[in-house]
């Protein structure tokens, strides 16, 4: 799918999610009665199937590779309305849907525990040091480092 293909090379340009859900509805006119025909006998019509699965692994490669899970979500809920009759395609939408919401959450706590995480890794290097050597002249590694600005003006102050 060109539009599909546009937006994988370009996911900031103006309008091209929008592009593409706009292409996908209208494409979805023509293909709704085969569609309806085809549900009714239980089976996906193979060209809507076909487009589902670019348009949802485009979806799946921009939050997994770009961690657009903005753009991701607008394509997922737009494809669950343009797709609906399709037979798995609803349950897959609405899966993918949870997990976006959950890694959208989740991407905004990320970098505080990724400093949390690192801020309890300094200490426990620290406390080690300190245990070890010090917080003088002898102090090595995260002490050294945070007991080399003080040492002057402590020094001055006696």
């Amino acid at each position: 799918m060109a539009t599909a293909n546009e937006l994988r090379a370009d996911l900031n340009g103006p309008g091209n999610v929008a592009l593409v859900i706009d292409a996908l509805k209208f494409w979805n006119l023509a293909a709704k009665p085969s569609q309806l025909l085809e549900a009714h006998k239980s089976r996906s019509e193979p060209n809507s199937q076909a487009i589902f699965q670019e348009i949802r692994n485009v979806a799946i490669e921009l939050a997994n590779d770009h961690s657009r899970f903005d753009l991701a979500l607008s394509l997922t809920k737009a494809c669950q309305q343009i797709f609906a009759d399709l037979p798995r395609a609803g349950e897959q939408l609405t899966e993918d849907e949870n997990t976006l919401n959950d890694r959208i959450v989740t991407s905004k706590i990320d970098p505080l525990a990724t400093t949390i995480n690192k801020l309890d890794d300094d200490l426990q290097t620290l406390a080690a040091d300190l245990r070890k050597y010090g917080f003088g002249k002898n102090a090595t590694g995260v002490a050294n480092r945070r007991s080399r600005p003080l040492i002057p003006p402590l020094s001055q102050s006696r």
